[in-house]
């Protein structure tokens, strides 16, 4: 192995990394195990429960409604709803239980988006919505998918007739929370990330025998490859960590069930052929493609800079603030670039939410194709970068 590999490695403060990687790895946890705690669900005798009895009592419920999420399904799950707002017994447990509570996900995350032409309350929404409207479901959900701010956009047709219909539904809460909340939850790993390696190539953090390769250009070349390959292990191996422990969690509390379960249930607009477990995969894919990324632009940033304490306050500016402030600009034709900011790279909502596509003839593809083609490109680029400081370096 290489010697400055491990010469490197062996720098890094162990103690202060555990430290840092426990607080993050425990805060994490937090949340998610607050957010297993907010659930609720109510049993046949009107009980109310929350945590893991809420969950456990919702996939027993809801595995009696999975399947192809056809027309019929929706007019009877909608009939039901209107028997509940008839009767009048809005405050009753039972009658909710009975009538509503097992096809929230259907009505919530399907039918209410497709036929809310407002801000329309879901009662009102419910009781005026007829048979005819629910048996043209998948035409409605066409005209809207391919639909945005009242203009038609005729290159989305083939991407929506490309999507298989009926939809699939299984009990999915685990999986959602993993895909929905990526983002917020990696965003740990990466102040981890930032707050490791920003000092990687600081003047003040040069010992005896950086000193001495310092001084020759094949020194130089020698050990900005170790410092590389250090920072990039250390990088993935706190993404590894990170993405464990997550799936170990809610994996524990919710279940990882529903991987069948269509990209449509994240969000209703999507023109994404694929399902959620698919949708997982490609952003943990995503997440490791987004995690080199922001080593390798933390470590340009310590080259850079050379002093520990500045370049850590950049660091922490490159993950906090496009977390904050660049959403902002998501759905326009500057999307691609938030591909190339590491946190943004594993936005669900823009990854599987934008229906803004490239058109080359007849065929399409998403702008995170382009994401990924200029992120890759950005890692050779800040490669190169880093190497051209470090030959430019003065003692």
């Amino acid at each position: 192995m290489d010697k400055l590999f491990l010469w490197e490695w062996k720098k890094i403060n162990k103690l202060i990394l555990c430290f840092i990687l426990l607080i993050s790895l425990f805060i994490m946890s937090i949340l998610i195990i607050l957010n297993a705690g907010s659930m609720t669900w109510i049993d046949s005798s009107g009980k109310k429960l929350s945590g893991k009895s809420a969950i456990d009592a919702k996939i027993a419920t809801v595995s009696n409604i999975e399947g192809k999420v056809t027309s019929e399904k929706l007019i009877n799950y909608v009939n039901e709803y209107k028997k509940f707002y008839k009767e009048g017994k809005e405050e009753d447990n039972k009658e909710y239980v009975k009538y509503c509570q097992p096809f929230e996900d259907y009505i919530n995350r399907l039918v209410y988006p497709i036929y809310n032409d407002g801000n329309q309350e879901l009662k009102n929404l419910i009781t005026n919505l007829s048979n005819d409207e629910l048996n043209n479901f998948y035409s409605n959900w066409d005209k809207a998918a391919i639909e945005k701010d009242g203009k038609h956009y005729t290159i989305l047709e083939n991407k929506a007739k490309k999507v298989d219909k009926p939809f699939i539904y299984e009990y999915n809460d685990g999986l959602f929370y993993l895909v929905d909340q990526f983002k917020d939850l990696f965003l740990f790993a990466f102040i981890v990330i930032a707050i490791v390696l920003s000092s990687i190539f600081s003047e003040d953090s040069l010992q005896g025998l950086e000193e001495v390769s310092m001084s020759t250009k094949y020194g130089r070349e020698r050990l900005v490859i170790g410092k590389l390959k250090c920072g990039i292990f250390l990088s993935i191996v706190v993404y590894i960590l990170f993405l464990l422990v997550m799936n170990i969690i809610v994996g524990s509390i919710f279940t990882l069930r529903g991987g069948n379960t269509s990209i449509q249930f994240i969000n209703i607009l999507s023109l994404w052929n694929i399902s959620m477990g698919k949708g997982y995969l490609l952003l943990i894919f995503l997440g490791l493609l987004a995690t080199m990324t922001m080593a390798l632009f933390v470590m340009y940033i310590s080259v850079k800079s050379r002093k520990s304490k500045r370049s850590l306050l950049l660091s922490f500016g490159l993950v906090i603030i496009p977390y904050i402030f660049l959403s902002e600009i998501e759905g326009t034709f500057l999307t691609p670039i938030l591909g190339v900011i590491p946190i943004n790279l594993i936005d669900a909502h823009r990854i599987f939410g934008s229906n803004i596509f490239y058109g080359l003839g007849s065929f399409q593809f998403p702008y995170i194709i382009i994401s990924i083609i200029l992120s890759v490109a950005m890692i050779f680029l800040t490669i190169k970068g880093i190497k051209k400081e470090v030959r430019n370096y003065k003692l």
